[in-house]
Parts: structure tokens; sequence; C-alpha cells
């Protein structure tokens, strides 16, 4: 060991053209810490994997790895199976902290959205303070083109940790214009492809009113408790233009059932203990009772999965079942079809009061480039998927009016099934969680459309309630 700080201490100093001792020795300490940084990013990286044969300073490094270890021991950690590395685990552990010591106490941002009831959205929101302090106030305001109104809404959260639990308050107010599918959440990709080519599928309600929700969130478990009192009406398409100039896949906006919804819902989220199993279940109930206009209950159960495989496949299953029982309004009714249910045929395809799934995701989580030792260093790892599901809708569809047979269980001929794969990459910003995802599917069966391409992003975990995260409406 002191030979080797002697050769860095003289390789310094003639390089650097330091003559004195005491300065070789500083830039011999600096190009050994370095050199030690490099090595930790190498070893960490490539842990457990062959370097290629080409590769004189991976066969160099791995040397040098050995001889560290026989000497101090062993220094990295294998790879975890999920293929996150330390900082992307301390960001799902802590989502509070996230990002928070570098934002600033206010906070300005332009507000841009565009679907075909509003047209080009635009506007301006703020936000003021932090949840974790005094609570965080935001709002926004915006200016719809097409029915030439305003939208906005005001909203305040405030989140307290204690030990490894934490209660959020949230309270929002305004006008917003929602997709009606419960379990849909649109996105900046899902508002660029409609602006751009006219890609939206979805259909839309405006809401008018108040939402206030209470939740308490631990290491394996969340409940949530929200009232809503807000008005629902339909909406006309206003804007069936695009950039592109071409025809809209869908020109018609279902029209939502015009009421005022008083619901009451509730969501326990719960990671069985020694198992990695999280099982999720929604439930709203809106009655006569609380001065609603609708009486209906809503129940969603999804049971979904992470298992490893060794260090080199994960199996990530899920089920799911809906059902809804009482009045039915477009704005309650289960949708099936789209990027997080059946990616073989289009969003919003087929729809009713039952909903039956099961998908099963087979995910290699290494880098396909190490596991083919191709000589490419890519900072976002990519991913190689296949995957298979089964679903279906029944009772009344929505889009077309009529009633498929079937009350707790669908007629054989209404499953519908697919098979596909998919090239995933997970960036890890903004959501150390989330993948953006190409699929490749296609239909089985006497439901044979052809082949579907599809680009989505989301989480493992997509059918867990809002992709697995809070809604934007509760602050976030």
């Amino acid at each position: 060991m002191s030979a080797t700080l002697e050769a860095f201490r003289l390789v310094a100093g003639r390089a650097c053209g330091v003559r004195r001792a005491w300065g070789a020795r500083l830039v011999a300490a600096a190009l050994g810490c370095a050199l030690v940084g490099l090595l930790g990013v190498v070893v960490v990286a490539r842990a457990d994997q062959p370097v290629a044969a080409d590769s004189l300073l991976g066969r160099y490094l791995d040397t040098l790895a050995d001889s560290t270890n026989a000497h101090f021991g062993e220094l990295a950690a294998p790879i975890d199976t999920t293929g996150l590395d330390s900082a992307r685990v301390f960001a799902l552990d802590h989502p509070e902290r996230w990002g928070y010591r570098k934002r600033r106490a206010l906070s300005l941002h332009p507000v841009f959205d565009f679907n075909r009831v509003d047209g080009p959205v635009m506007g301006l929101g703020a936000g003021l303070g932090k949840p974790h302090r005094w609570g965080k106030l935001s709002g926004d305001w915006a200016w719809a083109a097409g029915p030439n109104l305003v939208l906005g809404h005001a909203s305040y959260l405030k989140s307290r940790r204690r030990d490894n639990e934490r209660w959020d308050l949230s309270l929002w107010g305004g006008r917003a214009t929602p997709a009606m599918d419960r379990e849909y959440e649109r996105n900046d990709l899902l508002t660029l492809g409609s602006f751009i080519s006219g890609r939206g599928r979805e259909h839309f309600v405006r809401q008018d009113g108040v939402v206030v929700g209470l939740s308490r969130e631990g290491q394996a478990h969340r409940l949530t408790a929200r009232y809503r009192d807000e008005l629902e009406s339909p909406l006309v398409t206003t804007a069936t233009w695009n950039l592109r100039h071409k025809r809209p896949e869908v020109i018609d906006n279902l029209p939502a059932r015009f009421g005022r919804a008083r619901e009451l819902e509730y969501e326990l989220l719960w990671r069985v203990p020694k198992s990695p199993v999280t099982a999720q279940l929604e439930h709203a109930t809106s009655s006569h009772s609380i001065n609603s206009d609708f009486e209906y209950r809503r129940t969603r159960a999804v049971l979904g999965a992470d298992l490893a495989i060794g260090r080199v496949v994960a199996l990530v299953p899920q089920v799911e079942y809906g059902a809804l029982t009482g009045e039915f309004t477009p704005q309650t009714a289960f949708t099936l079809g789209g990027v997080h249910t059946l990616r073989s045929i289009p969003y919003g395809t087929v729809g009713g009061s039952r909903l039956a799934l099961a998908k099963l995701d087979v995910i290699m989580v290494r880098d396909v480039f190490e596991l083919l030792h191709l000589p490419m260093v890519s900072p976002v790892p990519v991913q190689l998927a296949a995957f298979g599901a089964v679903g279906a809708a029944w009772g009344r569809d929505p889009y077309t009016g009529l009633v498929r047979p079937g009350l707790d269980w669908p007629n054989a001929a209404d499953w519908r099934k697919e098979v596909g794969v998919a090239v995933m990459f997970q960036p890890g910003i903004p959501d150390p969680a989330l993948f953006v995802r190409f699929n490749w599917a296609r239909p089985v069966g006497p439901s044979d459309t052809g082949d579907r391409f599809t680009l989505s992003i989301g989480r493992g975990l997509d059918r867990m309630g809002k992709f697995g995260g809070l809604s934007k409406r509760d602050g976030e």
C-alpha cells in the first residue's frame, strides 16, 4: 500500500509540475480520491457482472477491486432486485422530502392544457409554503378558449410527520374538467398527443365544488377519508382541430348526468407484512340522505405483488374487481382499454357497471446492454418486459347503452385477452418509481383486431389507484 501511495505521489508531482513533497502529496490524495470514487461507481454499477473482454480499463479496475477487497473486505453490496439505487429507495421511503430543501417559499408556474371540450387552456399557477411546516397554499387561474370561461382552484395541504407515520389534511375548491373515468389520470404526454394529433380518447365532466380529505400513511399502510360536494355538468366538444390537422380519434364527448354529487370516499392501501403483496380497497358512497342527487355505491379492490426471481427477472401480477350498485351514471362507470388495463384495445372501448381484470408483467430488472455485454454506457437503464392480460366489463355500457348480461361475473364471451412485449426506461425523475414504456400488444381470440403500439408512463403496480400516487387535487 505504501508503494502504491509513493507511486501516486511521483506520478502526480511530475504530471502537475509540483516539486515540493507536500504539494505532490496533496495532488496524489486528490487523484486517489477520484480513483476511489470512480472505482466505487464502477463496482456498484457492475456488481457480479463480468466485464467485456475488450475493456482494458475494466480488467484493471476489477483487479484493483479484488486486491482492495482482500485487504478491507467486500466494498460493494450486491445490486437489489428492483434495480433501484439507494437514492431512489430513500426517495420512495421519504416522499415528503423529495426536493423540498431546494424549493423556494413562493413558486410560480405556467398552466397549459388542451382537450376537445375546453380547447387550449392557458393561465398561471402559484404555490406558497411547504406542507410539512405551516402548510402549502396553491392555486391556479386559467382561461379555456373553447367555452370562453375561467377554470381554476385553490388548495391547502398540511402534512405532519411523527415517527414513521404521516398525516395529511387537504382542502380543495374550484372548477375543474377531469376525465369521467375515476381511475384515469391525465398527464402531459396525453395532453401533448391531443394537441398535436388529436389522439385524446377520454371523456370529460365539469366539476364545481369543494373536496376535503384526511390521510394517514405509515410504512405499510395508507388510510384516506374524503368528502366532496361538487356540481357535475355535461360538456360538449368545442375544439376538433389539432396541429397536424388530423381527424380526432374521438369527436363527441359522452354527456355526464347533471346533478350535485355529495359523496364519501374511503381508501385502504396495505402492504401485507413479510410478503411482496400490496392490497387496495376503495369505496365511495353517495346518497339522498346527505342531500346528494345521486344514489350509488362504488367499490373497487386491487391486489398486486412485486416478486423477484433471482437478480434478473421480476414478476408483477395484478388482479382487480370493481362493482357499482344503485343508480348508474356515466361518470361512475368502470372503463376497460388503454395502457393501464388492456393495451391491445384503445382506451374507453368498453365500459360497464362491473369490471374484472388480471395482468402479469415479466420484467428484466437488469440493463439489457449489461446482460449482452455490449460496449455501451447508458445513463438510463433499458429493460425488457413481456406481459399478458385478460379482462372484462359488463353491465350497462356508458358508450353504447347496451347491457351485457352477468351479475357478479361476466359471460365467457365478454372476456378479452392479450399478450405483448415492452421496452422500459426508468429515468428516476421527476418520480423515482416511474417507468416510460414502449408497448407492443396483440389481442388473443375472437376479438383480434391486430397489433397495437403504445407509449405509456406509469408505475409497476399501475392499478393501485391514481397509479400508486396521490391525486393532484390533494394539493401535490
